[in-house]
């Protein structure tokens, strides 16, 4: 008889399979004990053996849709999960934005990413294009596991607190504070990793952002604004298979937090990139 298995666990190692399907049941583990760690849900269970893992993705297999591949937008069919757009703002918006979702991930959005793209419209109006960019990548890639798994409905829970706080707008102690009081739930990023470990915080989520932002201005051939948090940070890519999710590595150990230095520029960054897109979109900060 096989010992029962936390849901949450189970639930984690769906997800780690519907990122990748082709990744090896051994690096799925590997990806599954890194995250239990990090999980006050389920930080003090043990990771399941090898066995239990094959188990775990054969019947994810089995129950879900691991080729389920979202296709590629295309502006004016139906190929790509989402309708031609009869509305010329929202036909604008779409094609300026997949044009820049190419500089900043290397190709178009697909299918799952616009239909995020469009629900967020409002929602990121405020927040700067690579920002943007990002979390409309991230709501699609969960959408993606969401019908690989057959879950239902993707679990956008923690993303949603952010945006909803919008931290980009605001002094970011205000999600620092609701995440530390339950009210929002921390980012779910397994890709946040350290020397010793992985940050696990808020300052997950600021760490993402501020790679997108790194990137973005490299790719843009625009000069970094923080020459000492390029030090800090480097950012680099897990070799790719089918909608492999960026990975991102860091120098920090002991990474509860980041240095209060770093953390500080990173901020200064993020504010002032906020206020370059509201200028530029004369949209007036909010207090």
């Amino acid at each position: 008889m096989r010992p029962k298995i936390h849901p949450e666990i189970v639930r984690m190692a769906k997800g780690i399979w519907a990122i990748d399907p082709k990744a090896p049941c051994k690096e799925i583990r590997v990806e599954l004990e890194r995250q239990i760690r990090h999980n006050k849900a389920v930080e003090n269970h043990t990771v399941p053996s090898l066995r239990a893992i094959q188990y775990i993705v054969q019947k994810a297999m089995a129950e879900g849709d691991g080729a389920y591949m979202p296709a590629e937008w295309r502006t004016w069919s139906t190929v790509g999960g989402c309708k031609s757009c009869d509305d010329p703002e929202a036909t604008d918006f779409l094609l300026e934005h997949n044009a820049q979702f190419r500089v900043l991930y290397g190709r178009g959005m697909n299918g799952d990413e616009v239909e995020w793209a469009v629900r967020l419209r409002a929602a990121l109006a405020t927040a700067s294009i690579e920002h943007r960019l990002t979390l409309i990548y991230y709501y699609g890639l969960r959408a993606t596991v969401a019908k690989r798994t057959k879950q239902g409905d993707p679990i956008t829970d923690d993303l949603d607190g952010f945006v909803g706080l919008k931290p980009w707008l605001r002094p970011w102690a205000t999600y620092d504070s609701a995440v530390d009081s339950g009210l929002v739930p921390p980012p779910r990023f397994v890709a946040i990793r350290a020397e010793d470990g992985w940050v696990n915080s808020p300052d997950a989520l600021l760490i993402v952002l501020h790679d997108a932002t790194t990137r973005w201005v490299s790719q843009a051939r625009v000069k970094p604004t923080s020459d000492q948090i390029k030090k800090h940070l480097q950012g680099t890519k897990r070799k790719e298979r089918d909608l492999s999710e960026p990975q991102f590595t860091i120098t920090f150990q002991n990474t509860s937090q980041l240095p209060s230095d770093v953390k500080r520029e990173m901020l200064d960054i993020l504010y002032e990139r906020t206020r370059t897109n509201m200028n530029a979109a004369h949209i007036p900060r909010q207090p």
